[in-house]
């Protein structure tokens, strides 16, 4: 568990398909800037998360499927803060099983996500804007139901509490430190 998250629904992202993650680690093996990767919260409703646990996180932008305006410019927007993200999710009475260990609303859902640390990559200000999809990998999947407690992390800081193991696992370096000469 990441510490500090303020629920105990937290989830390592193992979905992205094999084409998605090769493209991913393929522009972060190649980008100069260090460290080659940076993280960052995207929040999205409820309903949307099937399809992004299945796809991946799609830019939406200029589409029927854009759930909020382009203020920034078009592409899958990210904040360093899991408040903010978090505010990009809602709590909604639909469709809620009565019995839910979520409870009786649908929980708010947000994605700790690695962010390939491009040449191209502005700073967020006050969001990370990325419009090619391959450059960011969902890896933790955080569900805050109504009872669950404050949640105001930066993703960096989040990222450091992760096991480096498990990272090490997500991002594809299976070396086993344990086995030196």
């Amino acid at each position: 568990r990441i510490p500090g998250l303020g629920t105990d629904f937290q989830f390592v992202m193992l979905g992205a398909s094999p084409q998605h993650e090769w493209k991913f680690q393929t522009e972060k093996s190649s980008t100069v800037r260090s460290p080659s990767s940076v993280w960052a919260w995207h929040g999205s409703h409820f309903k949307n998360w099937h399809s992004i646990v299945r796809t991946s996180l799609k830019n939406m932008s200029g589409t029927k499927y854009q759930a909020h305006g382009a203020a920034y410019g078009k592409g899958i927007y990210l904040a360093k803060n899991s408040q903010t993200s978090l505010g990009y999710s809602k709590f909604d009475n639909s469709g809620m099983w009565k019995h839910s260990i979520f409870g009786d609303k649908q929980p708010k859902v947000v994605a700790l996500c690695e962010i390939v640390n491009h040449v191209n990559l502005t700073k967020p200000s006050p969001y990370y804007v990325i419009s090619i999809e391959h450059w960011v990998a969902t890896r933790f999947l955080v569900v805050h139901t109504s009872k669950s407690g404050r949640c105001n992390v930066d993703a960096n800081e989040a990222a450091a509490k992760i096991p480096r193991k498990l990272v090490d696992s997500l991002q594809g370096n299976n070396h086993d430190d344990s086995k030196t000469s």
